[in-house]
């Protein structure tokens, strides 16, 4: 599947959390995707890419 925009991932990443029990908002404070369930008391913080690349793998591995 190739995808023009990060925005065409919201939806199947969405609906994928959904299906797993959180509640998921998008764009919060500079977050692509933020999703909460009841019973875990650490949101899950998702930042979409199109792409992997370099920079992207360092910054995940240095958060």
């Amino acid at each position: 599947m190739a995808v023009k925009y990060e925005t065409e991932l919201y939806s199947p990443v969405k609906a994928f959390f959904e299906q797993r029990g959180f509640d998921v908002k998008a764009e919060v404070r500079h977050c692509d995707l933020v999703g909460v369930r009841s019973d875990q008391d650490e949101p899950l913080i998702v930042e979409m890419k199109k792409l992997l690349t370099s920079p992207c793998c360092y910054r995940v591995c240095s958060a």
